[in-house]
């Protein structure tokens, strides 16, 4: 059984067999009650190329911020492709993320061209070995997402466009998402869209310090929405008010999924700050670029997005302009 194979941690010890006790807030019948969700594996291939190099900040702050909202038992995998292709990170906890050492092996591992196919193939090749080892830390199911972001087309592979497509085609592990961000991609969109599987591609212009929170904004949606849709089968349904027989940090934890992306849960806010109003739902996943930054704290979120269900009987203000995040 391997160990953890890292360049960021100092420990490889072997994992120990534990369960993992991840759960999802939701209420059936009217009971507020807790049931327990599969462990999540992101596993994600990131450029970092020299179209890349003014952004490596903006990127790792975005995945550290995107890090910070998973579960403290689900597991992270960290893959780098420029010229070539590095795997940096191999099912670890998100505890294991550094952004301060991976800038220095961003750096280190930053070249000119961009090896996409063959980033994407590797690590696909790669998984079978990770979920056996991830086996060893849950009795349960697991699912796992493999998060491409670009901004480039391929130009260093040695792997055809035909080789990656089918790669990703013959992926047969159960519950394994390949979703594909796109950044000022351009004419680029059409290949990065038949890499995905079981996942949508999302694509985002402008800015770059903007468009990267974006894109990993889109990439938490999708994978939230994934879930809420296998609770609601099951009867379930996350959305609905939240009680005081849940935990402060269930709650908090719950409220952020739901908030960033539009979808509202009662009786979870803090107390609105002066400006942001994004902070009275929990840690803004987009930071100081998020488009809402300055507008008045008691905003609407939801209503900013145009999903608000209250109208004139929501406690929040619905007074400033709508400014959608793209």
């Amino acid at each position: 059984m391997p160990g953890h194979p890292t360049s960021l941690t100092k420990s490889n010890a072997a994992p120990t067999k534990a369960k993992h006790h991840s759960f999802a807030i939701i209420k059936r019948t009217k009971l507020c009650v807790l049931e327990q969700v599969p462990l999540r594996f992101v596993k994600f291939v990131l450029d970092v190329s020299g179209s890349m190099v003014n952004h490596f900040d903006v990127l790792l702050k975005a995945v550290k911020a995107f890090i910070k909202n998973l579960n403290g038992d689900d597991r992270i995998g960290i893959v780098l492709f420029s010229t070539n292709v590095r795997s940096v990170l191999r099912y670890v906890p998100k505890k294991n993320f550094s952004r301060e050492k991976l800038m220095e092996v961003v750096k280190e591992q930053s070249h000119s061209s961009t090896a996409l196919y063959d980033a994407v193939i590797e690590t696909i090749k790669q998984l079978p070995e990770d979920l056996e080892a991830l086996r060893h830390y849950t009795t349960g199911s697991i699912h796992t997402y493999v998060a491409v972001l670009t901004d480039g087309a391929d130009n260093a592979s040695t792997s055809s466009a035909k080789d990656a497509v089918d790669t990703v085609r013959g992926i047969s592990l159960p519950d394994v998402h390949v979703i594909t961000m796109g950044v000022n991609i351009g004419n680029f969109s059409p290949q990065l869209k038949e890499l995905c599987h079981n996942g949508t591609y999302i694509a985002e212009d402008g800015d770059p310090a903007q468009a990267i929170p974006r894109a990993l904004g889109g990439l938490w949606k999708q994978i939230f929405l994934r879930e809420e849709t296998l609770l609601q089968v099951r009867g379930c349904d996350p959305r609905s008010s939240l009680n005081a027989s849940c935990s402060k940090d269930m709650r908090v934890s719950l409220q952020n999924h739901l908030e960033h992306i539009g979808i509202q849960a009662k009786h979870v806010h803090k107390q609105p700050t002066a400006t942001h109003p994004c902070l009275k739902y929990g840690p803004c996943m987009f930071g100081d670029s998020c488009t809402y930054k300055s507008l008045p704290g008691d905003m609407c979120v939801p209503f900013l997005k145009g999903k608000c269900k209250y109208a004139a009987n929501c406690k929040y203000s619905h007074e400033a302009a709508a400014t959608p995040r793209g």
